[in-house]
């Protein structure tokens, strides 16, 4: 094993034996490959507009849901613009 890629493990997560490091550094490959089938699935429901749009209709108090032609023409506000 590489020491150098160890100690900087180590040090990045803030742990004191290299095990330590070992360990969390394979959650956080089991996590990348939970996150990658997670974005495989909402790609193929139609994107994160359409994932999010889903549930939120099914939610009182929000409001129908807007087809996509409808918002189509909607301009885009600033980032951080709350609508």
């Amino acid at each position: 094993m590489d020491q150098r890629k160890l100690d900087f493990a180590r040090r990045a997560l803030g742990v004191d034996t290299e095990t330590e490091a070992i360990d969390q550094a394979l959650d956080f490959v089991a996590f990348r490959e939970e996150l990658a089938k997670g974005f495989a699935a909402v790609s193929r429901s139609g994107g994160v507009e359409e994932a999010l749009e889903g549930p939120r209709s099914a939610v009182p108090g929000l409001g129908p849901r807007v087809p996509k032609t409808a918002r189509a023409g909607r301009p885009r506000l600033p980032s951080g613009a709350v609508e």
